[in-house]
Formats: C-alpha cells, structure tokens, sequence
C-alpha cells in the first residue's frame, strides 16, 4: 500500500505539472518563436532542435534577424538576442534565397516547356551611379571607380588616371570611395496555359556593380543574372533556347 500510495503521488504530480505545461504552452511559443539561439528556448526542445548547441542560431531566428535589417534597419547589438553578425546573417540567407529561386524559376520554365507554351520574359532593369565605400574589394573596385575633381571651376567625374593626375598628394592605395555604376533588375515571365488561362511569375534579381553603363555590361549582367532564361551556350539545355527582340532600350522581351 505504501507503494501504491507513492505511485498515486506521482501521477498526480505528473498531472499537475501537465496541466501547468498546457497552461504556458501558447507563451512558450511565443517567446521561442522570437529567440535567436537555441539554449535561450524553454520548454522541452523540439526535433529541430535536437543536437543544437546552446549558443547556435536557430533557423528562425536567423530569418528574423535578417527580416530585422530591411528598411530602418533594428538590428539588435545588445539583450538577449544581441548579435554582431548582422551582415553574415543578410548573405546567408540571401544566398539561400538566391538558389531555391533558382530552383523555382527551372522548375517553372520545364513546366512551361512540356505543356508547350509560349512565355513572353521580360527583363527591366536601371543603372544608378552611386557613391560607395570599396572595403575588402579596394583592389577590384578602384581601377573601375569614377571620382569627383574639380576643373575649369566644375566639379566633373574622372576615371581614376584622371583624378591622380590632377591630386599629386593622393595615393592609389588610400581610396576609400568612389562612384560606381549600381544596376538595380528584374524579371517576370507569362504565359498561356493549356486551359487557355493567364499565367505568370516575377523573379526578385541581385543588385550588381558594374565596371561601366555601357550597353555590353548591362547586357552580360542581365544575362547572368538567369542563365536559363538567357542567350544558349554550351551549359543551356537546347528546349531553354530563345530568340531575342528588344522592345525599348530600357526592355527587353524574350519570345
């Protein structure tokens, strides 16, 4: 009997704790769905979680830090779920982003192959001359950077020749910043399917920095930008090819 008593302690103490689990359950979720690292969580862990050590970012945690930046920018240097790797956490997940859009776009476009329609592509895009910090990439930005010099009581934009030409006391290896050309792009594709309904999509493309606005660098830049949807070459699957007609200097279609 006093075994059994025992045992009765047990299972109402089980309950109790149970119910008191239940009870916090929904503010459990609520605060581990905002924790950047996995031993900040409470509660019993979850299969995600299972072999995590306490000091790894959580998954979601990573998508909000990186949601966090966009815009105004509330990144969180100090607390609980301070973190000084903002700038790894934005490329790893737009890398991540980068190739399951990838994925979907081939996806899309074999679709659009086997059921034989006809996908109109349009790819749009801009070049912004923008002043820029060169950091780790001094030695590949420089040569194509444009920088202010006055002349004639003007300020005018130099090649980099030009601008050491008229400072004598500036070194090559001591600029900092420059202007260079920024192309802003993107992509969407429609079609008719074999319902005879309208269909589509829209790609999200990379900002890119380019050696110049010249129409061939824009025009390699597009194209790399969605090498399924681009010029065929030797790594293109044949159905992939297109023909190219452009529409406006600032459009172009593929039919």
């Amino acid at each position: 009997m006093d075994y059994v008593r025992a045992c009765k302690r047990t299972r109402t103490a089980e309950r109790g704790n149970e119910e008191l689990r239940a009870s916090s359950s929904a503010l459990e979720a609520a605060w581990n769905s905002q924790r950047l690292r996995s031993g900040d969580f409470v509660g019993a862990a979850e299969e995600e979680q299972s072999g995590m050590q306490v000091n790894q970012y959580t998954p979601g945690g990573v998508l909000r830090q990186a949601w966090l930046q966009l815009g105004k920018n509330r990144t969180l240097r100090e607390g609980l779920d301070g973190q000084a790797r903002s700038l790894d956490i934005l490329a790893c997940v737009s890398a991540a982003m980068r190739l399951e859009q990838v994925d979907f776009a081939r996806h899309q476009l074999d679709h659009i192959v086997a059921e034989r329609s006809c996908p109109v592509i349009a790819k749009f895009y801009d070049c912004t001359p923008m002043r820029i910090a060169f950091g780790k990439l001094q030695q590949q930005l420089v040569p194509h950077a444009r920088f202010p010099v006055k002349i004639d009581q003007q300020w005018k934009s130099v090649t980099l020749d030009v601008f050491l030409s008229k400072s004598p006391g500036r070194q090559r290896s001591t600029l900092r910043y420059g202007v260079m050309e920024l192309l802003a792009q993107g992509a969407t594709c429609h079609y008719m399917t074999k319902d005879n309904m309208f269909a589509g999509f829209r790609l999200f493309c990379r900002p890119r920095i380019l050696q110049g606005a010249t129409g061939s660098c824009i025009y390699s830049a597009t194209e790399t930008e969605n090498k399924d949807w681009s010029e065929p070459d030797k790594q293109t699957p044949k159905h992939h090819s297109a023909s190219h007609v452009f529409a406006s200097p600032r459009m172009k279609t593929i039919v």
